[in-house]
C-alpha cells in the first residue's frame, strides 16, 4: 500500500493531521537536543521530512560553530550523520530527491543517508546511533514493542 501512496505521502500527512505534522516535526527536532556529532537514525522515514528537518538541524548547529570560532578548521570534524531507514523502498528516492528543495546547503547532502530495511529489524549495529526517532511510522509496526 505505501508504495502505491508514496508520490502522494506528504499531501496526505499534511490533509490528515491538519497540517500540524510541520509543527510537531519541528517540535521533535527541538525534544531531540542535537549536538553537532550526533548520529542520528530516522527510523520509518517514509518521504524523509523529519529526517531532512534533523540534518537540517545538525547543519545548523554546525554553522553556530563556525560563526562563534571564525574558524571551523579549529574544530575537530564532526561526525553528524542522519540516517533515514524505510520499509518502503519508493519513499527513499522521494526522500533523497528533497535535497534540490534545501540548496543553498550544500554539505546537507553528505550528511544524510537512506536505507530500505524494516524497523523490526534494523540493518544497522547496536548502539550506532546517539538519537533515534520514530514518527508517524510506529503506528503501521506490526510488533511497536519489537521495533523500539
Amino acid at each position: 500500500m505505501f508504495a502505491a501512496i508514496a508520490p502522494s505521502y506528504d499531501l496526505n500527512n499534511r490533509l490528515h493531521s491538519l497540517w500540524m505534522d510541520q509543527r510537531w516535526r519541528k517540535r521533535a527536532v527541538g525534544l531531540a537536543s542535537l549536538k553537532r556529532t550526533d548520529v542520528v537514525v530516522d527510523v520509518a522515514c517514509g518521504t524523509g521530512d523529519l529526517t531532512w528537518a534533523l540534518a537540517e538541524r545538525l547543519y545548523d548547529i554546525r554553522a553556530d560553530v563556525y560563526v562563534k570560532t571564525r574558524k571551523l578548521s579549529d574544530q575537530p570534524i564532526p561526525r553528524g550523520q542522519v540516517t533515514g531507514v524505510d520499509f518502503t523502498f519508493e519513499m527513499l528516492p522521494i526522500a533523497r530527491g528533497k535535497i534540490r528543495s534545501r540548496w543553498p546547503l550544500p554539505p546537507l547532502k553528505r550528511v544524510c543517508t537512506w536505507i530500505n530495511g524494516d524497523a523490526q529489524a534494523l540493518p544497522l549495529p547496536d548502539q550506532s546511533a546517539d538519537v533515534v526517532s520514530i514518527a508517524f511510522g510506529i503506528r503501521n509496526v506490526a510488533d511497536p514493542a519489537a521495533a523500539i
